[in-house]
């Protein structure tokens, strides 16, 4: 467990400081412990005025459960396969509050000169809901690491076909990917096609029910992002082993 602390805010009544963890698994890799890819997804969640978290709660099924699923799914897949790097598993707290469980985390590492060990980093958040049967799903960097976009792009056709995959070098501040880019870390927005799609972002009614293609999407999404860290994490064998 990374520990850290959540600033408290001047809601109505003032909420304190709180103290907050991203749990962390990791794998060790087999001829480069000391490269790391980083697989995230924020743990949180939060309804739309922030401050009120009694009379409006918001249950978070897309806004990430679904991430976190994801990350738990890719942690499991690679337990037993062979990797050469290290590979980092790991849900974050209050990304809702500002990205303060990656900023803790990434500020962490550089204080202890390990930021140069993450060679990569994969952020998923809300994979979970698809307006039509086309999948649409984005994968987000900035423009000083737009080049991993087509890695991913070619992953995607090859493994999961089936998703319509938008690519942009224009992300920003919106989720977890974003401190590590600040330091120069190769890192991808891994997720569906906008908050915007989903009517029931930061809602109570932010339910399983109410995400569409949930399974489908989320599994085309899990397999271009495996296919990603089979390749950065020196996985020779893809199929070896049942890994299918």
């Amino acid at each position: 467990m990374f520990s850290f602390t959540v600033p408290g805010s001047a809601c109505s009544p003032v909420i304190p400081d709180v103290s907050a963890g991203n749990p962390i698994g990791r794998k060790t890799g087999a001829s480069l412990p000391d490269e790391w890819i980083v697989v995230g997804a924020h743990y949180d969640a939060r309804n739309a005025t922030r401050c009120d978290g009694t009379q409006a709660p918001q249950p978070g099924a897309n806004d990430n459960a679904s991430g976190c699923a994801g990350v738990i799914e890719l942690a499991r897949v690679f337990q037993n396969v062979r990797t050469e790097r290290s590979l980092v598993f790991m849900c974050f707290a209050g990304e809702e509050q500002g990205l303060r469980g990656s900023q803790a985390f990434v500020n962490a590492l550089l204080n202890s000169g390990d930021i140069a060990k993450v060679k990569h980093m994969i952020n998923l958040d809300m994979i979970g809901h698809a307006i039509d049967d086309t999948l649409s799903a984005r994968v987000e960097t900035d423009a000083a690491q737009q080049s991993i976009l087509p890695i991913y792009a070619d992953h995607a056709a090859t493994y999961a076909p089936e998703l319509n995959l938008i690519i942009s070098a224009s992300t920003a501040a919106y989720s977890d990917h974003w401190h590590f880019l600040q330091r120069g870390v190769p890192a991808a927005f891994t997720w569906e096609n906008g908050a915007g799609i989903y009517p029931d972002y930061h809602q109570i009614s932010d339910v399983p029910g109410n995400m569409q293609r949930a399974q489908p999407l989320a599994s085309g999404i899990l397999k271009m992002d495996a296919a990603m860290i089979a390749t950065l994490a020196g996985v020779h064998v893809l199929f070896d082993d049942s890994f299918e």
